[in-house]
């Protein structure tokens, strides 16, 4: 390979280099990490590092890199930034150009983190030689899969260990030396599908969702003793958002996902008696609640149309009820003659 000339052509040289993370609209044809890793390869190579690039995914591999060490048994520092990139999609500029302008270098991965991985591996590079007598073994990891799925980190600490990581995303130069964890909520709200004809005869389960939401949203602050007093960040910002959610095309069913990521230490967060019992108003009953009450008919609404023999449904009031007709013979002074016998069926 070229060797780059300073630090700032080996970030140019990553930037350029397209390791696009495949998940969701990427932008681009052309995804994975695989020559951005051959390059970081090649470059520890020269190092005077051992270099194993590990599949983690097909065509997405992670790269590792050990440095010599002149004595067994030392501590293992590993430089950890992920080769990934989030998606091209809507840049306005050529997200691979690397452009030097203004005093900073434009391309996807710049700071996020080609960056901090262009400082690691020139520093290893201008340290070479001593690396070995360090009271520490140095490696190297480039990890697959940080922007979804976290696929190169997992393979990682399963195939290594480390005693310290120096992770390199990008903080401002400040030493973050914690980190979050997350807790998800998943959620469904029920409604009933009606005619488009006589939507006032139904209930949308979006509405529903948007409820238990806004509740959620509300009283976030009740999650956990420690979840109470740090629910913000250092910057001043929240760190919980609704994730995933669908509606199927359906106003029937509304599935959703929340995150509430917690600070270190903390612990799952759970939630609080207030906050169950304000949630639990909002969410459907459960089986076991909805089989102890009994059924309803409404007569008073109903009606029969003579000619489609059809018997009208009742706005949903309650958890709806199947009434179902049995037809039975019996035997009444010797002529067999039918008998409506109305019995409660399950419910939905």
């Amino acid at each position: 390979m070229n060797r780059p000339a300073n630090v700032t052509e080996l970030l140019q040289a990553l930037v350029r280099i397209p390791s696009v993370n495949p998940d969701g609209d990427p932008g681009l044809d052309t995804t994975g990490e695989a020559a951005c890793a051959e390059f970081v390869a090649e470059f520890l190579a020269e190092s005077g590092a051992g270099v194993a690039l590990e599949e983690v995914l097909p065509g997405r591999p992670n790269v590792f890199g050990i440095f010599p060490s002149n004595k067994p048994g030392k501590k293992r520092v590993v430089f950890a930034p992920h080769l990934d990139t989030v998606s091209v999609a809507g840049m306005t500029i050529d997200p691979f150009s690397a452009e030097l302008r203004d005093g900073a270098l434009w391309g996807r991965g710049a700071s996020d983190t080609k960056g901090p991985m262009a400082a690691m591996l020139w520093a290893l590079w201008e340290m070479r030689e001593q690396l070995p007598l360090l009271g520490y073994e140095i490696c190297f990891a480039g990890l697959v899969g940080e922007e979804a799925g976290q696929y190169g980190s997992k393979a990682f600490v399963d195939k290594h260990h480390a005693d310290f990581a120096l992770i390199g995303e990008p903080t401002g130069l400040d030493i973050v030396h914690t980190h979050k964890g997350s807790t998800w909520l998943h959620l469904t709200t029920w409604g009933r599908a009606v005619h488009a004809s006589a939507p006032e005869r139904g209930e949308n389960a979006i509405y529903k969702m948007m409820e238990v939401l806004e509740v959620l949203r509300k009283n976030h602050s009740g999650f956990g003793g420690n979840i109470r007093s740090d629910s913000r960040r250092a910057d001043g910002k929240r760190w919980d958002h609704p994730g995933r959610q669908q509606n199927q095309h359906r106003p029937r069913r509304m599935p959703c996902e929340r995150r509430f990521p917690h600070p270190p230490g903390a612990g799952s967060p759970r939630l609080c008696r207030g906050d169950r019992r304000r949630t639990a108003q909002r969410l459907p009953r459960s089986p076991s609640q909805l089989a102890s009450i009994p059924p309803v008919v409404d007569r008073s609404r109903a009606s029969v149309d003579r000619r489609a023999r059809t018997r009208r449904r009742p706005p949903l009031r309650r958890p709806v009820v199947l009434r179902r007709r049995r037809i039975c013979r019996r035997r009444d002074s010797g002529r067999g003659r039918r008998s409506g016998v109305h019995r409660a069926g399950a419910h939905q």
